[in-house]
């Protein structure tokens, strides 16, 4: 595992490097929680989401669902083992944004429900502008498709006629 928590896809952080972060915000004295890891890192745990990614980056990383509730947390978050037996999770992780959250609820608890709205928010204009992109695309996508039937039924069979039209359109 050593070396390879710093090739995570997309914009995840590891969970033992978040709860490091969250422990370098603040002071032994200042911190709101415990400062033991394992207390960190369940904190996280309990305000944000936490993802279980592969080393494979072509495999999306996946959401646990309530992870404290199935199990609790070792060697800082690096380690999430069952009570129920399950085999224990080795690869968790956060957004990096929601790391930034926390630290922000911790630093401000009497405001913790609107910063995580606000985080929230962005994050749903975030994926509503990705929806559009992605509409965008499939309408060419299907668009150029048509085309290409379209060609196909006007008499010239051939594959390399029907790739040939296709890039004319891009």
């Amino acid at each position: 595992m050593i070396g390879q928590d710093d090739r995570l896809p997309h914009t995840l952080v590891p969970l033992a490097l978040a709860v490091t972060l969250v422990q370098s915000r603040f002071s032994a004295s200042t911190l709101p929680v415990s400062t033991e890891p394992n207390a960190i890192a369940t904190f996280i745990a309990s305000t944000v989401p936490i993802w279980e990614y592969s080393d494979d980056a072509r495999h999306v990383p996946k959401p646990l669902p309530n992870p404290i509730r199935a199990g609790v947390f070792r060697d800082g978050g690096r380690e999430l083992i069952f009570l129920d037996g399950r085999p224990s999770k080795f690869r968790l992780a956060v957004q990096v944004n929601d790391v930034d959250c926390v630290v922000e609820m911790l630093k401000h608890p009497e405001r913790a429900l609107r910063i995580r709205n606000r985080v929230i928010r962005d994050l749903a204009r975030t994926l509503i502008q990705k929806a559009r992109s992605l509409r965008t695309a499939s309408a060419k996508i299907v668009n150029d498709a048509e085309a290409l039937r379209g060609a196909r039924r006007g008499g010239d069979l051939t594959r390399e006629a029907c790739v040939r039209r296709a890039s004319n359109f891009s």
